[in-house]
Formats: structure tokens, sequence, C-alpha cells
């Protein structure tokens, strides 16, 4: 799953979400500079019991602008099936994405 989004006030942030869904790899680069890395080699990124995972990350290190991103699985086969991604700043929801 490949998405991307901007987020700021005066100054826009572009912030790109990539997570391959075979192997668990996860990456979240904010105006290109890499915030947020998983590893395909970690056994926790493969296995959960819980059906949501949140990525949280500040924007330029300001506790206010703080960005989370939801991932939600389905219960039942969770890993041939599209998951949805949820996109919070502020608190406030700005995107929903769904896809592998």
């Amino acid at each position: 799953m490949t998405f991307d989004f901007e987020v700021g006030d005066e100054k826009k942030a572009h912030v790109s979400f990539y997570r391959n869904w075979f192997t668990g790899t996860l990456k979240i680069k904010v105006n290109g500079a890499s915030v947020l890395w998983r590893s395909a080699l970690n056994p926790l990124t493969h296995f959960s019991v819980t059906l949501t995972r949140a990525y949280s990350f500040y924007l330029e290190d300001d506790k206010e602008n703080e960005v989370v991103i939801v991932k939600v699985r389905p219960l039942l086969f969770a890993g041939v099936r599209p998951q949805t991604y949820i996109v919070l700043w502020k608190g406030n929801q700005i995107a929903q994405y769904r896809g592998y």
C-alpha cells in the first residue's frame, strides 16, 4: 500500500507512506526524510493479536503537530484482505485509504 498526503497550517509537509503487504516492511517519510521504518526481519512486524495498529510521529519535533496513521485489519483472513488506513492530524481525520 502506498499513499501520499500533505499536512500543515502555513507550511505544508509532504508525507509518503509505504507498506509491503507481503513482507510487512513499513516506511514513512516526511519531505523525503525517513521518520519511521519497520523491518521485515522483525517478527513483531508479522504477528499481531489486535485489529488496529497506530504509527505516530511529529512534524518538525512539534508536539502539537502529531500525525497518526491507524491501520485497521479485518478479523478473518487479514493477510489476504484489504486493510484500512486512517490518517489523523491534530486528532482529526484528514484522509482514509483502503488497500493491500
